[in-house]
C-alpha cells in the first residue's frame, strides 16, 4: 500500500495538472473507501494475500487524493501565504491521523472482539471516504 502511494503520487500530480484537482481527489477517495469496505470480506482464517490485494485500491486512492488536495489548496491561495497554508493542511492531516489511530485503536483493544472492532473501523472509514468523495 505504501509503495503504491509513493508511486501514484507522481502520477496523481500529472493527472491533476491535466484535469484539475477535483477528479483525482474524488476518484482517490472513492478507491480508498471501496478498498476499506472490501476489506470487510476478510476474516480470521483469510489468507494473508487477500488483505494484501485488497489494500491495492487504498494505496492507489491515497496516491491520487493527497497530492491533489495539496494542489487544490495551493492553486487557490495567495503565493505569499502558500507556506502557511501548506503547513496548516499538513498539521490538520497529522492531527486527524493521530486522532483516528487513537479512536480506531480503542475499538480493537479487546482481543476477544478484535475482528468486530476492525470491521467497525473499516465501515466507519469506508463510509466517511465515500461521503467525502461525493462531496468533492
Amino acid at each position: 500500500m505504501c509503495a503504491l502511494i509513493s508511486a501514484v503520487n507522481l502520477i496523481g500530480v500529472k493527472i491533476a495538472a491535466r484535469t484539475g484537482a477535483r477528479l483525482p481527489m474524488a476518484v482517490g477517495q472513492l478507491l480508498m473507501g471501496t478498498g476499506a469496505l472490501l476489506l470487510l470480506l476478510t476474516g480470521s482464517h483469510t489468507s494473508l494475500w487477500v488483505p494484501v490485494l485488497l489494500l491495492v485500491p487504498v494505496g492507489l486512492g491515497g496516491g491520487l487524493a493527497v497530492p491533489s488536495l495539496t494542489a487544490a489548496l495551493l492553486e487557490n491561495i495567495d503565493g505569499a501565504r502558500a507556506g502557511t497554508a501548506a503547513a496548516l493542511l499538513n498539521t490538520f492531516r497529522q492531527v486527524g491521523s493521530c486522532l483516528a489511530v487513537a479512536a480506531f485503536g480503542a475499538l480493537i483493544t479487546d482481543r476477544t472482539a478484535f475482528l468486530g472492532g476492525l470491521h467497525l473501523n473499516l465501515v466507519i472509514s469506508g463510509v466517511m471516504l465515500l461521503v467525502t468523495a461525493a462531496a468533492t
